[in-house]
């Protein structure tokens, strides 16, 4: 049932688009330090190969250069020399920078100033600032609340996940509901849930949308594993996967509160989620 399956050579890179106020944002960073929290899909929770991630940065470069305000702000606080052609190693620094600033600061207009959301993991335990800065770069904070920060890497809600009696959306399985899994030797059988889950969304939050060619959709955080021991971006476009290929794979922003996940009883943790097979995040211990 698992024959077909292929990993991809290369990893999906997050669209790369116009920031507003860079130097504003940088403010913020200032203001805040090092301890500044975001979910990177380069880094967290599996984190890709130094490659792939130079890789992502070669190709995201032409799109940060057309971005002429936000290219100019990151060379500046880089110090990097005007009108010369950054080097492969600038250019991956650029392609982190852009990140922090555009994943780090949740930032929207608000009246004659903007307000800004940001994380922040500290010795003294992990917290969600608001405030507002204004054109000047005055900074504001509004509320500082104790928090739990993390990156989820589950299924997004609504996701279908086949039962017995039919498919039941993720964030309604119970443990002790019978679930499909596979077994050691590939047979298909049904189990009782072990655990679930469901993890805040604290933050920007990017999920892959994966479109078969026979028509089968999922949502799932990036680094969701397959059955196949890889993570779901490391699918690419026209790869085989449970009979058939990939028709399309995305990065997309996902809006909902909460992501979730499930843990079938048997030796695989295999189960079906929008029919197709995936793995579980979580463990029996």
């Amino acid at each position: 049932m698992l024959a077909g399956f292929a990993a991809a050579s290369h990893a999906v890179i997050p669209p790369v688009e116009k920031l507003d106020h860079a130097e504003l944002r940088y403010r913020i960073l200032s203001q805040f330090g090092q301890d500044l929290f975001f979910c990177d899909p380069d880094s967290f929770p599996v984190g890709r190969s130094p490659q792939l991630v130079r890789e992502s940065s070669l190709q995201a470069y032409p799109e940060i250069l057309k971005d002429r305000d936000t290219f100019d702000a990151i060379t500046k606080h880089l110090g990097l020399k005007e009108g010369i052609e950054p080097s492969d190693d600038e250019k991956l620094a650029l392609y982190r920078e852009y990140k922090k600033l555009r994943w780090a600061v949740q930032f929207e207009p608000l009246d004659d100033k903007y307000k800004f959301t940001v994380g922040m993991k500290s010795k003294d335990g992990d917290f969600r600032i608001e405030g507002t800065i204004d054109r000047q770069g005055k900074i504001d904070v509004l509320k500082k609340e104790a928090t739990h920060l993390s990156c989820p890497i589950c299924l997004a809600t609504n996701t279908r996940i086949d039962t017995p009696a039919g498919p039941i959306a993720v964030q309604d399985i119970r443990v002790g509901v019978l679930v499909w899994t596979l077994d050691a030797k590939n047979n298909r059988i049904a189990m009782p849930v072990l655990k679930t889950a469901a993890v805040a969304v604290s933050g920007p939050h990017w999920m892959i949308h994966l479109v078969l060619h026979d028509g089968r959709q999922l949502w799932a955080s990036p680094a969701h594993p397959a059955v196949n021991g890889k993570t779901i971006d490391q699918l690419t476009k026209n790869a085989a996967y449970d009979g058939t290929s990939v028709d399309s794979i995305e990065l997309r922003p996902y809006t909902g509160a909460q992501t979730y996940d499930v843990l079938p009883a048997g030796p695989t943790g295999f189960y079906w989620a929008n029919g197709i097979p995936v793995a579980s995040t979580l463990n029996s211990q």
